[in-house]
């Protein structure tokens, strides 16, 4: 198994001639409870996160201890990668336990420091604008933000140029 499979647990009546639904279940006797079997299967968790990405090194730190945090609360558990999260540039790593299936999250640029505001405002002050920034990001293979997001923060930065 590797570290991009899940195991899956099925389990299949034996005698599946005997049927137990809310109505019967308290007034069957216990040894006519159909047996049971347990089947192990392993399937392969499709992530979502490919490319490189633009971090502030020291809130990553910071965050990560997140992790170290739950190793020595759950002894037993180790933390997996289980999705990501993406807001334009900014991302959200979702980790989750393989014993208490607790989630925690890991960003790796603060949200007030907006990462999508500063680079919308950067690439504005040089003249470029959605298409060269993309040409760019697509160089550096980095996931790039959508049209609709970077429209949405380009008329935050104009409304914040006006009211200058």
């Amino acid at each position: 198994m590797t570290n991009k499979d899940v195991q899956i647990i099925k389990l299949v009546y034996r005698q599946p001639n005997i049927r137990l639904d809310r109505q019967n279940y308290g007034s069957v006797p216990e040894e006519h409870f159909p047996e049971l079997d347990v089947k192990r299967v392993t399937a392969p968790v499709e992530t979502n996160m490919t490319g490189n990405r633009i971090v502030n090194i020291s809130f990553l730190f910071d965050q990560m201890e997140k992790l170290f945090t739950h190793k020595q609360q759950c002894t037993m558990g180790k933390m997996k990668f289980f999705k990501e999260n993406r807001n334009g540039f900014h991302s959200v790593f979702v980790f989750k336990c393989e014993t208490c299936d607790r989630k925690i999250n890991i960003t790796y640029y603060p949200v007030e420091d907006s990462i999508n505001f500063d680079f919308v405002w950067r690439i504005s002050s040089i003249g470029a604008g959605y298409s060269q920034g993309e040409e760019l990001f697509s160089v550096l293979n980095i996931p790039y933000i959508t049209k609709k997001r970077y429209k949405k923060v380009n008329n935050t930065c104009y409304v914040l140029i006006a009211g200058n």
